[in-house]
């Protein structure tokens, strides 16, 4: 628990994290707007369909009464709480509000569209692209501090090639091509290659191997631990096909 808060803590203090905050933020208000005007714009559609369900309804109880009847006495005054008075009375009330919501409708939807435009341009200045690229910039600075640790491999896998290089030399064993791998501090040369020229290591271990060599050539039983470590515990043919 205390950890989390610890990492809560140093992340909320992080410097590096203002662009990102900021635009996470804009990003954040833009679809609180969005949310508000998608509700404003689902109750103007929705009063528009109101006034059109009153219109469909009165209709619908015109065209029933065949005889005129039922018009008639709500037009002489003698049904005011009839069937036919309740119609007209809601079709004039919801009529009324969706001559403001039809007039409002547009607007509002041309808004919605524009600050959706804001928020999802592919582009320098979209919202969502802004976010985005905050985050990868904040993310590949981090990513940096990776490039040390793969240099630090890289110069200990030439450096153990530069020593297998020397042994396989001095044993008489066929060269390998040397190692190459991609490169992360100069993106303009895609691989970097070892050339072992200039370490000095290939030749030490050279000169290793070889008097090694010189000593068991004399004589079979001679100490070489000194020069090429302690003997592998594992199936030595397994190690004469991997060289």
């Amino acid at each position: 628990m205390l950890e989390s808060v610890v990492k809560l803590v140093a992340a909320k203090f992080d410097g590096e994290r203002g662009e990102m905050r900021r635009a996470s933020a804009a990003l954040a208000s833009a679809r609180k707007e969005e949310a508000e005007l998608e509700a404003k714009l689902g109750r103007l559609h929705a009063v528009i369909a109101d006034a059109e369900a009153a219109d469909a309804a009165f209709r619908k109880t015109v065209d029933a009464d065949h005889d005129g009847a039922a018009l008639t006495e709500f037009a002489d005054g003698k049904a005011p709480d009839g069937a036919i008075a309740k119609l007209v009375e809601r079709m004039q009330t919801t009529a009324s509000a969706a001559v403001a919501a039809r007039a409002a409708a547009p607007k509002v939807q041309a808004k919605l569209e524009e600050l959706r435009e804001q928020i999802g341009s592919a582009g320098y200045g979209g919202l969502e692209y802004n976010r985005n690229t905050a985050v990868l910039n904040y993310l590949r600075g981090r990513a940096k501090d990776m490039v040390p640790r793969y240099d630090t491999a890289w110069a200990a896998l030439c450096s153990a090639y530069d020593e297998i290089a020397g042994m396989r030399s001095a044993l008489e064993l066929r060269a390998l091509e040397p190692p190459q791998g991609p490169r992360f501090d100069n993106p303009s040369i895609a691989t970097r290659k070892h050339t072992g020229d200039g370490s000095g290591t290939k030749r030490a271990s050279q000169v290793k191997w070889e008097e090694a060599r010189k000593r068991l050539d004399a004589d079979p039983d001679a100490a070489i631990d000194d020069l090429i470590g302690p003997a592998p515990e594992k199936d030595t043919a397994y190690y004469d096909d991997r060289l």
